[in-house]
């Protein structure tokens, strides 16, 4: 799935951690990283979402973020501009307030969801 998605889009890790994405198999899928160390700033602070539009040259609304936290991703991703889609694996509750995103159980539906967005954006 990460070669097939790398292969359309620029791709990003944002995360609160402090994973070097460069020392892991699947790094090279990945243009870039931003941490919370780095940026001097965790999510749902809007440092990371600012960080990935500034590197990438995309607009906000270019932007869809991908996360499995409904408050440090997916509202974060939506207070900055981007598009989220809520990797849900455990099928919790969808908070009634954030209706503007994806949702998928599995990884494998993380082209789709993207393929969604990217049919509202052509209206």
């Amino acid at each position: 799935m990460l070669k097939q998605l790398h292969s359309h889009y620029s791709l990003g890790v944002l995360t609160n951690g402090n994973a070097d994405i460069s020392r892991l198999e699947l790094g090279h899928f990945f243009d870039f990283a931003f941490t919370a160390e780095q940026l001097n700033a965790s999510k749902p602070a809007s440092d990371h979402f600012i960080a990935a539009q500034k590197y990438s040259g995309a607009s906000f609304d270019q932007i869809i973020h991908i996360g499995d936290h409904i408050e440090h991703d997916i509202a974060a991703a939506l207070e900055a501009g981007c598009h989220a889609i809520w990797f849900n694996p455990k099928h919790q509750c969808h908070p009634n307030q954030l209706t503007a995103i994806q949702e998928v159980h599995c990884l494998s539906e993380i082209p789709a969801a993207i393929k969604c967005i990217e049919q509202i954006l052509a209206f």
